[in-house]
C-alpha cells in the first residue's frame, strides 16, 4: 500500500514527520536552527494577510481559519511543519521517533475530537470518515499513519519519548525541545475489545516499537 511519507529536511539528514510523536516540536527545532529567514518570511506573510482586518472580523470566523492567523507561533496546530522543508524522496540517513502505538491512537483521537469506534471501523475497513469537518480516508491522514512504513535499511529507529534526547543529538538538535501544540482534550479510555482491534490494526507498529531498547 502506498503511503505519502514526508522528512522534514536537515542539512545532514532527515527526520520522519510522524504525526503525534512530537513532529510539532522537531520542526520547530530545525526552523529554528536552519530555516530562521522562512520563519520570518512567513510571519511577515501573515501580517500583511491578516493585519488589515479587525480583530472583532477575526473573531467571528471559524476556528479553522483562525488558526491561519494565530500569532501564538508557538503553539500552533501547523505553523512549523509548513515552515520548515520537506522531502518525499530522502537521499539520505533518516531518523524516526516511535511512540507505543496504543498511546498515539488514544491521543491522535483525543486531538482530532473523533469518535474512538468510528475511527476504528474506517481504518479497519480503509473507509472513510469526518476528520476536521472534512469526509476522507482515515488510513491515508497524517495522524494516523503506520509508523514502520518510514523503516527500511536508511532509517534508525529511536523508542520515544525515552530516545528522543540521543535522537535530537544525533541530528544535531538542541534539547530539551521546546514544547509545542500539547494535546488540550483528554483521551479517550478504549475498551479491551477496542484495544485488541487497534493492536491488530498497528501491528507492525507495536512489533517496532517493542523491539526498540
Amino acid at each position: 500500500m502506498e503511503y505519502k511519507r514526508q522528512y522534514f529536511i536537515l542539512p545532514d539528514c532527515y527526520i520522519a514527520f510522524n504525526a503525534k510523536v512530537a513532529s510539532s516540536a522537531l520542526a520547530c527545532s530545525i526552523v529554528k536552527k536552519h530555516y530562521t529567514d522562512r520563519m520570518q518570511k512567513a510571519m511577515d506573510d501573515w501580517n500583511n494577510t491578516w493585519s488589515m482586518y479587525s480583530q472583532k472580523f477575526k473573531d467571528s470566523l471559524p476556528e479553522s481559519f483562525q488558526r491561519e492567523f494565530n500569532t501564538d507561533f508557538e503553539n500552533s496546530k501547523t505553523f512549523w511543519q509548513n515552515v520548515c522543508l520537506k522531502d518525499y524522496h530522502p537521499n539520505k540517513k533518516v531518523l524516526l521517533a516511535v511512540r507505543d502505538p496504543l498511546i498515539r491512537f488514544a491521543s491522535t483521537c483525543a486531538y482530532m475530537q473523533v469518535d474512538v469506534e468510528k475511527t476504528l471501523v474506517a481504518l479497519e475497513t480503509k473507509g472513510r470518515s469526518v476528520l476536521e469537518k472534512h469526509e476522507c480516508l482515515v488510513h491515508r491522514n497524517t495522524h494516523f499513519l503506520p509508523q514502520h512504513i518510514y523503516m527500511d535499511e536508511n532509517c534508525k529507529a529511536y523508542k520515544f519519548p525515552e530516545q528522543l534526547e540521543q535522537m535530537c543529538y544525533d541530528a544535531g538538535l538542541d534539547y530539551p525541545l521546546t514544547k509545542i501544540n500539547e494535546g488540550k482534550f483528554e483521551k479517550p479510555i478504549l475498551t479491551s475489545e477496542q484495544i485488541d482491534r487497534v493492536k491488530k490494526v498497528y501491528a507492525n507498529d507495536f512489533d517496532l516499537f517493542n523491539s526498540l531498547i
